[in-house]
C-alpha cells in the first residue's frame, strides 16, 4: 500500500512538472516559424485550403488555443479568403486528455466573415475539397466520441459564433446577386463530432428582414432544422423572376422545416405574402395588403435547383394547386377549380372598370421560361363584365396556352342579348405583348351593342352584320382605342339615327334659297320639304381602317327613302368626331319639291336625281354639321328654271323673309350667272 501511495505521489509530481514545462515552452514553440509552417501544411492537408493567421497562442491551465485573424482561402488565392475572423478561442477539458479523449469545452469565434458562392453546380463551401463526400457514419452513436486511427477520441460541447457576417454570391442570376447576412449570432452544442449537434442561428439581412434557424445538424452535412424568415424584402429577389416578366416589391414572411444532406434538403414550407407586391405587366397587379398565402414542400438540390411540390396558393377567391421548378429554367404549374372573379378588379387592371362576376377555372396551366412556353387552359364560365357606362358583357369559352402565345377557342360574347363570335390571340408575351381579335356578328341590334360597349344609348338603331380584325399592344401609355389598329366592315339594315337628318342639315346650309324652297312648299298646299326630314334610313354600310384613334373610310354609304349620302374621311373613336366629305343625292320627289321653290305656279316638269356636293361633314355622330360651298349652292339654284313671274316670286319671298329679300336673292343669282362674281361670305 505504501508503495502504491509513493508511486501515485511521484506520478502527480511528474505530471505537474510536465505541465509547468509545457506552459513555459509552448508559447515559444507556437511563435517559431518551423511550427507555423508545419501547422499550415497540416491544415492544408486536412482542409484542402490555404490557412493563415497573424498570431497563435497556447495556454495550459486550462488548456486553450487562441488564434488571431485566421484566414481560409482557396488554393493559390491567399488574398481572397472565403473565411476570416477577428479571433478564434478554443478551450479543451483537461482530465479527458488522460483517457486519450479531446473534449472541446468551448470554441468561440468572433468577427467571422464567411464568403460563399453559388453557381449552377451548387454552393461552394469554404472547406470543400474536390471529390470529398462526407459519408454518414451509421455505426457511431450520437453520444459516443469519434475516434481516429490512433485511437484518440474527439468530442465537442459548445461552439459559438459572435458578431459575424455571411456573404452569399449567387452567380446563377445575371448580374450576380450578393446576399448579406449581418449581426450573425450562432451556437452549436453537442457531445461528439459524429453525433448530432443542437444549433441555433439568428441574423439580419442587409436588404431587409430577419432570419432565425434552430434544430439539429451533423458534420457530415445532414440537417433537421426549422427556419423562419420574417418581413423579408422582395426587391432583391427581382433577378430570379425577370425571365417571367414579374416585378416584386414589399415584404413576405416564411417558415420551413427542412431536413436532408448536402446533396438534397427538403421539407414543408408556408409563406405569407399579404405584405407583398406582385406585378405582371398590365395583366396582374397584387397590391400590398391583399391576403395571399402559399404552402407546400420544398426541395433544394446540391446543383442549386429549387423545386416546390404540393403547392397550395390562396389569394382572394383563388385556391390553386401546383408546383414550381427553378434552375437553368423556371416552370410553374397551376390548376384551380372554378373561382369567383368578384372583386378581382383590384388585382387585374383590365377588369377594374368592369365589376367582374362569374367564374374562371385553371386547367393544367403551365408556364416555362427561356424561352417562354405556355400550356394549359383558362376556362371562362358565365363570366360577366359590367362597364361603367353600358350593359353587362357575358363571356363564354376557353383561352389556351400555345407556346409563346394564348389563343381562344369557342369564345363568344353576349352584349345586350346580342351574340358576338370572337377569335382572340395574345402573342409575343415574353417581349412586347400584342393582341389580335377577330369579331363577327350577324343581325345584331346596333343600339344594344353601342349602349353596352360605348354608352351610346338611344342613338343608332338597326340590325348589324359585320366583321372586324383588330390588333394592338397589350397595355402601354396610349389609350387602347388610340393604339388600336385593323379593318372593319359594317352593314346596318333598316334603322334609325335618332334626331339626325343629313338632308335637313344640307338644305339648311343653302341659306335663303333653302328658306325660299320651304316657303314655296307651304304655299302649294303644305307639300313642304319637312316631310323628307326623317331620321329613319334604309341602310348604312362602309369599310373602315382603324389607326391612331380614328376610323377611316372611302365608302361610307347612308341610304334613305328619298336620298342617299356617300362619304369619305374619318370618324373619331374616342370623341365620335366627324371629318368627312362627299355627296348628297336626292331623288325625283325631293328634286321636284326644290324646283317648286323656284316656280310654284309653273307646270311641273319631269325631275331627275340631283347631286349636291358636301364640302365637309363635321361635328359628332349625334350632332353632325354640314358645310356646302357658296359655289355649290348657287350652282344648285341656277340649275332650276327661273319662273318668268319674277315679281310675284320676289313679292312672296319678301312676305316671308322681309322687304327686299327677294330682290337681293335674285339679283345675286343674276350677277353670278352673268359672270359678275360678288364677294361675300359662304352661307
Amino acid at each position: 500500500m505504501r508503495l502504491a501511495i509513493q508511486v501515485a505521489v511521484a506520478l502527480a509530481v511528474l505530471f505537474v512538472l510536465v505541465l509547468v514545462g509545457l506552459a513555459v515552452l509552448l508559447p515559444r514553440l507556437a511563435a517559431s516559424e518551423a511550427v507555423r509552417v508545419r501547422l499550415e501544411e497540416t491544415a492544408r492537408s486536412v482542409t484542402g485550403q490555404e490557412v493563415r493567421w497573424d498570431e497563435l497562442a497556447f495556454g495550459l491551465l486550462p488548456p486553450r488555443l487562441v488564434v488571431l485573424n485566421p484566414k481560409v482561402a482557396p488554393p493559390g488565392t491567399p488574398s481572397e479568403p472565403s473565411l476570416e475572423a477577428d479571433s478564434l478561442s478554443l478551450r479543451v477539458a483537461l482530465l479527458p486528455l488522460l483517457t486519450r479523449t479531446v473534449v472541446i469545452d468551448s470554441l468561440v469565434v468572433e468577427g467571422v466573415t464567411v464568403r460563399l458562392r453559388r453557381t449552377a453546380e451548387g454552393v461552394q463551401l469554404p472547406l470543400d475539397r474536390a471529390g470529398d463526400a462526407a459519408p454518414r457514419s451509421e455505426e457511431a452513436a450520437p453520444d459516443v466520441p469519434a475516434e481516429d486511427e490512433d485511437g484518440v477520441a474527439l468530442a465537442v460541447r459548445d461552439v459559438r459564433l459572435l458578431d459575424s457576417r455571411l456573404l452569399l454570391e449567387d452567380r446563377t442570376v445575371e448580374p450576380p446577386l450578393v446576399w448579406d447576412l449581418v449581426d450573425l449570432e450562432a451556437r452549436a452544442k453537442g457531445s461528439s463530432l459524429a453525433g448530432p449537434i443542437a444549433v441555433e442561428l439568428s441574423g439580419k439581412l442587409a436588404t431587409g428582414g430577419t432570419v432565425h434557424v434552430a434544430g439539429t445538424a451533423w458534420l457530415d452535412g445532414r440537417i433537421d432544422l426549422d427556419a423562419t424568415l420574417d418581413q423579408l424584402a422582395l426587391e432583391p429577389l427581382q433577378r430570379y423572376v425577370d425571365a417571367l416578366g414579374l416585378a416584386l416589391g414589399g415584404r413576405v414572411s416564411a417558415r420551413a422545416a427542412i431536413e436532408g444532406g448536402i446533396a438534397k434538403v427538403s421539407g414543408p414550407f408556408e409563406v405569407d405574402a399579404t405584405g407583398a407586391e406582385l406585378i405582371y405587366g398590365e395583366a396582374f397587379q397584387k397590391p400590398r395588403g391583399t391576403p395571399a398565402t402559399v404552402t407546400g414542400r420544398l426541395t433544394l438540390g446540391r446543383e442549386g435547383a429549387l423545386a416546390l411540390e404540393d403547392v397550395n396558393l390562396r389569394m382572394h377567391s383563388l385556391d390553386a394547386r401546383g408546383r414550381v421548378e427553378t434552375g437553368r429554367w423556371t416552370r410553374v404549374e397551376l390548376e384551380a377549380p372554378p373561382f369567383n372573379l368578384s372583386g378581382w378588379g383590384d388585382l387585374v387592371p383590365a377588369l377594374a372598370s368592369f365589376s367582374p362576376e362569374g367564374s374562371v377555372a385553371l386547367e393544367k396551366l403551365a408556364m416555362k421560361t427561356t424561352p417562354l412556353d405556355l400550356r394549359g387552359r383558362v376556362i371562362l364560365r358565365d363570366l360577366l363584365l359590367t362597364p361603367a357606362t353600358g350593359e353587362p358583357i357575358g363571356l363564354h369559352g376557353t383561352l389556351e396556352g400555345i407556346g409563346g402565345a394564348v389563343r381562344s377557342r369557342n369564345l363568344e360574347a353576349v352584349v345586350g342579348e346580342q351574340r358576338i363570335a370572337l377569335d382572340v390571340e395574345l402573342s409575343d408575351l415574353a417581349k412586347e405583348p400584342r393582341y389580335r381579335v377577330v369579331v363577327r356578328t350577324e343581325q345584331a341590334e346596333t343600339n344594344a351593342l353601342l349602349t353596352a360597349l360605348a354608352g351610346m344609348d338611344d342613338t343608332l338603331y338597326g340590325p348589324l352584320t359585320g366583321n372586324a380584325e383588330l390588333s394592338g399592344p397589350v397595355g402601354g401609355a396610349r389609350p387602347p382605342l388610340e393604339a388600336l389598329g385593323g379593318r372593319a366592315r359594317l352593314e346596318i339594315g333598316r334603322g334609325r339615327l335618332r334626331g339626325v337628318s343629313l338632308l335637313r342639315g344640307s338644305l339648311e346650309r343653302l341659306g335663303a334659297f333653302g328658306e325660299a324652297a320651304l316657303l314655296a312648299g307651304e304655299i302649294r298646299g303644305g307639300k313642304t320639304l319637312q316631310r323628307f326630314y326623317e331620321d329613319e334610313f334604309e341602310s348604312i354600310s362602309g369599310t373602315f381602317v382603324l389607326e391612331n384613334g380614328r376610323a377611316k373610310t372611302d365608302d361610307l354609304h347612308m341610304v334613305y327613302r328619298h336620298y342617299r349620302v356617300d362619304l369619305r374621311g374619318s370618324v373619331g373613336m374616342l370623341d365620335e368626331s366627324l371629318d368627312l366629305s362627299g355627296t348628297l343625292t336626292i331623288d325625283e320627289e325631293v328634286d321636284a319639291a326644290l324646283a317648286a321653290g323656284v316656280d310654284q305656279e309653273a307646270t311641273p316638269v319631269p325631275a331627275s336625281p340631283r347631286v349636291i356636293p358636301l364640302a365637309h361633314l363635321g361635328g359628332t355622330v349625334r350632332e353632325p354639321h354640314v358645310k356646302i360651298t357658296r359655289e355649290a349652292a348657287v350652282e344648285l339654284v341656277a340649275s332650276y328654271a327661273l319662273d318668268r313671274r319674277r315679281e310675284s316670286l320676289e313679292h312672296k319671298i319678301d312676305e316671308r323673309l322681309g322687304e327686299g329679300a327677294g330682290r337681293e336673292i335674285l339679283s345675286t343669282l343674276e350677277q353670278i350667272l352673268g359672270g359678275k362674281k360678288k364677294k361675300s361670305e359662304e352661307p
